[in-house]
């Protein structure tokens, strides 16, 4: 998909959404990047486009905070979706790593995930 003003809307809208529904404390709301340019600093640059160049099927990357005290960041690359539902798919999956404070893909994680697309509130 290309990303459009509409789309990053869309993104901002529902990130917002998850946020406030698996219990985000509103100063710890993770930030969210789609252009490699915003990241903070060279070596995630470099991070982000070395994932990207070699793994073809990553569609965002979570990069936790060292200081816990604040927010980590999501990496999204909105050119690689194919649809808003899996962008939306993306989301969750990043906001989760975050919240959970966790990088196992593990039948929980994708449990949490389930749980969040129905509506369930943490």
């Amino acid at each position: 998909m290309k990303s459009t003003l509409e789309l990053s809307t869309f993104l901002f809208i529902k990130y917002k959404q998850y946020c406030r529904q698996m219990g985000f404390i509103k100063s710890k709301y993770p930030i969210v990047v789609t252009n490699i340019k915003d990241l903070p600093g060279k070596s995630m640059k470099i991070s982000v486009s070395a994932t990207m160049r070699h793994d073809g099927q990553c569609l965002g990357l979570h990069y936790p905070s060292a200081d816990r005290s604040k927010p980590g960041l999501i990496y999204i690359d909105i050119q690689r979706h194919k649809n808003k539902k899996q962008l939306l798919n993306t989301l969750i999956h990043e906001l989760c790593h975050d919240r959970f404070e966790t990088t196992v893909h593990n039948t929980d994680f994708y449990k949490k995930i389930k749980d969040i697309k129905n509506g369930k509130r943490f």
